[in-house]
């Protein structure tokens, strides 16, 4: 807030009336009874699903947010709610967020893991996929959703998982050969943290059991691995 370019005189927000500065439009806003529903909401689209939550969880959840505005209860009140198990596998990854994920996964630190090639070959990878961190399309940031599962971003896709794949560390592809053959499968499970594999998915990681690098590619671009 510029108070030089601010009229400091009465305001009337939502019923309220006085002279507020910045914490007091916030501190108005935020006591609003429908607040709380509304940031229920907001979690639970980030972390749960694209579907709106039922009005029972969303009353469940604003009841631990309470009158002290509690963010940290707000979000264990999500986390620990009977229905959110059952949201597993429906957010799909935006691909920045998919490209972190693997590569703290297989150990690649991008500042001394990968070329200077490498990392412009990254960010370009990243462009092609439509997304640059700290670069959204508008103020509104990026879509959510399925908007990122076309046949142009899974091409992209394949060819950033291979090289990542590539670059993964020798701790992470150890934990691979050290399976055998049958069991690499659920070694790259583990890796990866999928809970388990479709049997359309198995059927097409099992013909890479033997090159452990070309099975972490195909792994990346799994679908269960591109979900939450």
């Amino acid at each position: 807030l510029e108070p030089s370019r601010f009229d400091g005189g009465d305001k009337t927000i939502l019923g309220q009336t006085g002279k507020f500065d910045a914490d007091g439009y916030v501190d108005i806003l935020v006591n609003q009874p429908a607040t709380a529903k509304f940031l229920a909401q907001r979690l639970w689209f980030r972390f749960a699903s694209g579907e709106p939550p039922s009005a029972e969880v969303q009353n469940r959840m604003a009841a631990a947010y309470g009158p002290g505005r509690d963010l940290k209860a707000l979000t264990a009140a999500l986390l620990k709610d009977p229905a959110f198990p059952a949201t597993r596998g429906q957010l799909v990854k935006q691909p920045t967020e998919w490209a972190v994920g693997a590569m703290r996964q297989l150990g690649i630190r991008p500042s001394t893991g990968l070329t200077d090639a490498e990392r412009k070959q990254l960010t370009t990878l990243l462009d092609d996929m439509d997304q640059i961190v700290f670069r959204p399309p508008s103020v509104g940031g990026w879509p959510d959703g399925s908007a990122w599962l076309t046949t142009a971003s899974v091409q992209v896709r394949l060819r950033l998982a291979e090289l990542l794949a590539a670059k993964a560390s020798a701790a992470a592809i150890e934990r691979l050969n050290a399976a055998p053959e049958q069991g690499r499968m659920e070694a790259l499970s583990r890796l990866l943290v999928v809970d388990v594999w479709t049997r359309r998915t198995r059927e097409a990681l099992t013909g890479s059991v033997k090159d452990v690098r070309k099975l972490l590619a195909l792994g990346l671009i799994s679908p269960e691995y591109c979900v939450h």
